[in-house]
């Protein structure tokens, strides 16, 4: 038991590294991209079973930003308890 138990546990470990490295990619792009998600939380990371792959949902409150515009304000707007430390920073 115990062997096949460490060997589900190594799965769950390699599959877990996996769906993080993508969530990560998927933070990247929207970075390099201007893309300011304002809601990345659980309950917006969807698994797709067909695919195998981790896609990031609602978008409602997602906006495009030009980084070199200190002059243009954000509104505060997503789940406070996941926002960034560069937008809590921005308004502290």
């Amino acid at each position: 038991n115990y062997l096949i138990f460490k060997n589900e546990l190594e799965k769950l470990e390699s599959f877990s590294l996996s769906q993080s490295e993508e969530i990560f990619d998927i933070i990247e792009y929207l970075y390099d991209s201007n893309i300011i998600h304002r809601d990345i939380r659980p309950n917006n990371l969807m698994f797709d079973r067909s695919s195998q792959h981790v896609k990031l949902i609602d978008f409602g409150f997602a906006i495009t930003l030009d980084i070199n515009d200190e002059s243009k304000e954000v509104p505060i707007a997503g789940t406070i308890t996941y926002a960034g430390y560069e937008f809590l920073n921005f308004y502290s």
